[in-house]
């Protein structure tokens, strides 16, 4: 389960059911879309299984663009803009999307060589980081090639 809370107060404002076990979320600038990814691999199958990703309208808590995305997904982030979003999966994969297709479709990917457990933007949107638990790596992509 997703919750949006109120920063100050600390309390719940919004609850969205859309799968389990959640993994990663992270809004969008504006705070008006929530990218959220599930784990399929606590449903019976491995950590290669795929990953399921949701956005969602924050106010609204409707689901706007998913799908499953390579193997299990750790991490996630939104670009500046919205328009892109980062995953940072099991395998190593750091694979950037088009948020606005649903499916997503995928732009690039990258291998960081070791599982990414997280990922993020750059303000400028012009990088992408990414750090590897088992080889402790952190590695700087372009935002636009993955390189």
């Amino acid at each position: 389960t997703v919750k949006i809370w109120d920063a100050v107060l600390l309390t719940e404002l919004a609850n969205i059911n859309g799968g389990s076990p959640v993994i990663s979320v992270a809004f969008n600038s504006d705070g008006t879309k929530v990218f959220s990814a599930y784990s399929n691999a606590g449903r019976g199958s491995s950590n290669d299984a795929p990953g399921t990703v949701k956005i969602w309208d924050a106010e609204l808590l409707t689901d706007i663009a998913s799908g499953e995305i390579g193997f299990d997904v750790n991490s996630v982030g939104f670009s500046a803009d919205g328009t892109k979003v980062v995953s940072g999966h099991f395998n190593g994969a750091v694979i950037l999307w088009n948020s606005a297709s649903s499916p997503f479709t995928e732009l690039k990917s990258g291998n960081a060589g070791s599982q990414v457990w997280s990922v993020a933007f750059s303000s400028d949107e012009t990088k992408v980081v990414s750090g590897s638990y088992l080889n402790g790596a952190v590695k700087i992509w372009d935002a636009v090639s993955l390189n």
